[in-house]
């Protein structure tokens, strides 16, 4: 009965940790889109260009906040 429990408890862990990864990489994903979208939208090159780049893993999360609260002022200053 014991190790029962333990399986399924083992399981159910195992099953809601891998959701949770589903999820993270799933929102760093559509920030990364967010934020090429962005580039595209203002025509900045140098933004795109650091969005494909290994730089993304930085974009990706300012992309993300910044399709719910905005492109923040200093990203604005950085690529415009």
């Amino acid at each position: 009965m014991n190790n029962a429990i333990r399986i399924y408890l083992t399981s159910v862990l195992t099953t809601f940790g891998i959701g949770l990864i589903i999820i993270f990489f799933s929102l760093i994903l559509i920030g990364e889109f967010y934020w090429l979208y962005s580039s595209y939208k203002i025509g900045s090159f140098w933004m795109g260009l650091i969005g494909v780049s290994p730089l993304g893993i930085f974009t990706a999360p300012i992309g993300f906040y910044s399709l719910f609260f905005g492109m923040p002022n200093w990203l604005m200053l950085w690529f415009l």
